[in-house]
């Protein structure tokens, strides 16, 4: 059976992660690699502030990932995608419409054209990371899927995902440097809400993925994305709250976070401003009464002792959990929070990154000229044949003497 080889490199404030998997034909991923390096301030909030040391990292990671994976069956990998977030990253609604001609329904081609409409909106130093419908209104009659019917006006619901043009700029010029090409680029915020299954998008739920500087809050009600936004606070602001109240450096800051059985009071403080956060990005929604299903966290931050508790009180949501993505069948890695980032992106990738074996380009073969030789090209050809039998058949004997031989003739005596 035929595999496709992906390669996903997911770019974090903390640490940039990559992973290689294989797709089978029939859809179905399996992860037979994951590497991670830490940034070292190369990256911050998401953004790519270091070009050269971020490219470094990359083709060291996707080094480390050939050297796992090559084999006879295997070159390599040439390309990946790269997963993005950043504290710009946020949603924009934008509502295209079409007046259709009398009696034509509703087809495939023309809710693509609004979808190409929508893809192609031009936003002051924006990109569109992305974009998710939802909903449609035909003739002031609102549908989820319009496909079919008639009407004499549609107007799509579009939710464009976008972010700040520095964002895939920097990913575009690291990835020049690295030489590794470049099949996509994924705003992980879209790919992550796959740690959701569709029940708990259709009876809404709040997505929380709390990383390492960043946290992005995805609210999915009637099976579609509501709201996102990100929160510019993350785990580190624990760690970095802890070490300033006990004069202790970052690194052991970190362990005693890691360690708390439960929050003291300093960590309490800051997963509180994380919380009333979250809760506000919910009020701006108008999802705070539709969230039947509860409130999912994701991500390396999520797994801190007592925050789970901590959230339930001032969300105000019953149902909270921490949570991996299990949507992918894992060879050499655990299913774990910290990498559902990364994971996610996985099933999104669909362009082929191995090495292609170099085909050797057959040499031209040189044609003999077809063209004919003019009349006065004819002549001098035939006047160059005429001297040159002329000089073979007269005898050496009689040709005139150049100067080397009159030299030769005059010093002959000489030695005798």
């Amino acid at each position: 059976m035929s595999r496709t080889l992906i390669c996903a490199i997911q770019i974090g404030s903390s640490r940039i992660c990559a992973a290689a998997a294989w797709r089978d034909q029939n859809g179905n991923y399996e992860i037979a690699a994951i590497e991670t390096e830490q940034t070292l301030g190369c990256i911050r909030k998401g953004c790519i502030v270091d070009t050269e040391a971020t490219a470094g990292h990359i083709k060291s990671l996707v080094m480390k990932l050939n050297n796992r994976i090559k084999s006879v069956d295997c070159r390599g990998i040439e390309a990946a995608y790269v997963g993005i977030n950043g504290i710009s990253i946020h949603n924009v609604l934008h509502h295209p419409g079409i007046v259709l001609e009398e009696g034509r329904s509703v087809s495939n081609e023309i809710i693509t054209t609004l979808r190409q409409e929508s893809l192609g909106l031009t936003i002051d130093n924006y990109d569109i990371l992305g974009l998710e419908p939802i909903g449609y209104t035909l003739d002031d009659i609102d549908c989820l899927n319009p496909n079919g019917r008639t009407g004499n006006k549609l107007i799509a619901h579009h939710q464009l995902i976008v972010g700040q043009k520095r964002l895939c700029l920097g990913v575009h010029n690291a990835m020049e440097r690295t030489g590794i090409r470049l099949a996509g680029i994924i705003a992980t915020p879209l790919s992550v809400a796959q740690v959701l299954s569709p029940d708990e998008k259709q009876r809404g739920c709040c997505l929380v993925d709390i990383g390492h500087s960043l946290t992005s809050v995805s609210i999915y009600v009637g099976g579609m994305l509501q709201h996102l936004a990100t929160i510019p606070l993350g785990g580190n602001s624990v760690t970095q709250d802890i070490a300033m109240a006990n004069d202790l450096p970052l690194e052991e800051a970190e362990k005693k976070k890691i360690a708390m059985e439960e929050l003291d009071i300093v960590s309490q403080c800051r997963y509180e401003e994380i919380a009333a956060n979250i809760a506000r990005q919910i009020e701006l929604s108008g999802c705070k009464d539709r969230l039947a299903a509860g409130c999912v966290l994701t991500g390396g931050a999520s797994l801190q002792n007592g925050l789970n508790s901590l959230i339930r009180e001032k969300l105000g949501i019953s149902r909270i959990m921490a949570r991996g993505f299990s949507g992918i069948c894992f060879g050499l890695s655990d299913r774990k929070p910290q990498f559902s980032s990364l994971t996610t992106m996985i099933s999104l990738c669909t362009a082929d990154c191995e090495s292609k074996p170099v085909i050797e380009q057959p040499k031209p073969v040189i044609q003999p000229s077809t063209v004919k030789p003019t009349v006065q090209e004819q002549k001098n050809s035939e006047k160059a044949n005429e001297t040159k039998k002329l000089q073979e058949s007269t005898p050496k004997a009689s040709r005139r003497p150049g100067i080397g031989s009159f030299f030769r003739d005059l010093f002959s005596g000489i030695d005798e």
